[in-house]
């Protein structure tokens, strides 16, 4: 078996073995999040906790950029038009700590930068239903809403009466106050008060990184199959198994060689 021989199977074998790990990783995930029983927020107890309750806004409200409104949680985008093209300024996530109400108590929620709040690898993630966009040409000063929201969660220059140099076109889609909601986190001791009777709060769970604050029930990985989730276990299998038939079908010391380089690049790849 050439050098070249070697590093194809030992890519093979290395890449299966990784498609494996990840697969039992996330496999081990669903069956804790499977385990994990919704619970009522009367009934919540520190640690490990799933909720369906009502959310709420604490004061002063998280309010929307394309109206004056209080939300849960809003996503935006912002695009720039370059003659007949629009250019991608960014996209950001808002939100600010609420509350959660199932009629049995209230919990606070905490949520960071990273939490879920709707399906992974999708452009939005939030509802659908709750989408508006608006188009502010150039020339125009910026809508006083806009301003006033960028104004207060951007570290950006919003000019007071400032008109815009070129056409902007501003995307929202957002949580509503009011919206059910399922949460996955921990929920750890905090002070009773009249907004959390429960003298919880519901903040991410360290020991799997993982926080969810959605208004879609299929955000969940708990709702995700077990075929889907074994889905790249399966696939490391079968790449595991053709990599070893090579190795062991023309086994030379450069095909030993190029296995043992190629275990040693993916496990440094790994390791960053």
């Amino acid at each position: 078996m050439s050098l070249l021989g070697g590093l194809i199977a030992g890519f093979c074998v290395a890449i299966g073995v990784s498609f494996i790990r990840k697969g039992f990783g996330q496999w081990q995930g669903h069956r804790s999040l499977e385990d994990t029983a919704t619970e009522s927020v009367r009934g919540a107890a520190a640690g490990r906790t799933e909720l369906a309750a009502i959310g709420r806004p604490l004061e002063p409200p998280l309010r929307r950029l394309l109206a004056d409104e209080p939300c849960l949680a809003t996503r935006y985008t912002i695009e720039r038009r370059d003659g007949d093209d629009w250019d991608w300024v960014g996209r950001w996530t808002v939100t600010e700590p609420f509350q959660v109400d199932d009629g049995t108590g209230t919990m606070h929620v905490e949520p960071d930068d990273d939490t879920t709040f709707g399906l992974e690898n999708t452009m939005y993630g939030f509802n659908g239903d709750n989408e508006v966009q608006q188009t502010v040409e150039a020339g125009a000063e910026t809508p006083a809403h806009i301003a006033r929201f960028l104004r207060h969660h951007t570290d950006g220059d919003v000019p007071d009466n400032g008109r815009l140099s070129a056409t902007y076109r501003y995307s929202e889609r957002w949580i509503p106050a009011g919206a059910k909601l399922y949460l996955v986190g921990s929920a750890e001791p905090a002070e009773v008060g009249e907004t959390n009777s429960s003298g919880l709060v519901l903040r991410r769970d360290e020991a799997n990184d993982e926080f969810i604050a959605t208004d879609r029930r299929e955000a969940l990985p708990v709702t995700r199959t077990t075929t889907k989730v074994l889905l790249p276990a399966g696939a490391g299998l079968l790449a595991s198994v053709m990599g070893v038939y090579v190795l062991t079908s023309a086994w030379t010391l450069t095909g030993f060689l190029g296995c043992a380089l190629s275990f040693g690049v993916l496990t440094g790849l790994d390791m960053l």
